[in-house]
């Protein structure tokens, strides 16, 4: 509709309601110095705010234990995915201090308890925000989440309806609602979202 009547959507929407919007990037590696140095780069660019992952969603290949033996498939190990990133945010805050945003990503990767701990762990690193600590089968986990650590939440990526990001809005379990518009049902929930 914006490119038939020759302008932004946003206009279709009311107009611009900023001047600009933070953005940020994803800097990964296969080692915390690795992860480091990409965020400099990045930070050289300008950059504020930057996800930092080690070893990509599914973790490192030392997170991806396959007894012997055993059928094809991932062998994820929580526990060491845990003291992997702990150890990595040790090392960027000691590199790079607070003058970079960062930001990490659970991917939904560990059990709920596994998720609270993990958080609360890095509660230290003072993070921008922490994404996915949940499934969105497990929202319920957020609220004890919440009560046990101040960082920052987002979450919405796999949501795909209102019972799965009503409570957590209204209850404000959440900092940082991440959804995908094709996945929510369009732009019009979207905006209701965002209102």
């Amino acid at each position: 509709k914006g490119k038939r009547a020759g302008m932004p959507v946003y206009q279709l929407l009311g107009g611009r309601c900023r001047e600009a919007a933070a953005v940020y990037v994803h800097a990964g590696g296969g080692s915390p110095e690795e992860v480091a140095d990409e965020i400099r780069r990045f930070a050289a660019e300008g950059y504020r705010y930057v996800r930092a992952q080690m070893g990509g969603y599914g973790g490192s290949p030392t997170q991806l234990r396959k007894p012997e033996g055993a059928p094809a498939g991932a062998y994820y190990d929580p526990r060491e995915y845990v003291l992997t990133h702990l150890r990595l945010f040790e090392h960027l805050r000691a590199e790079l201090g607070l003058e970079v945003e960062l930001l990490h990503d659970i991917h939904e990767r560990l059990y709920p308890a596994e998720a609270v701990g993990f958080a609360r762990d890095m509660e230290r690193f003072q993070l921008f925000f922490l994404e996915d600590p949940f499934a969105p089968e497990d929202i319920a986990w957020f609220r004890n989440l919440r009560e046990q650590c101040s960082t920052p939440l987002a979450m919405g990526e796999l949501f795909t309806h209102p019972r799965e990001w009503t409570p957590l809005l209204e209850d404000r379990l959440i900092d940082f609602v991440r959804m995908h518009i094709s996945a929510m049902g369009g732009l019009t929930p979207a905006r209701d979202v965002a209102a």
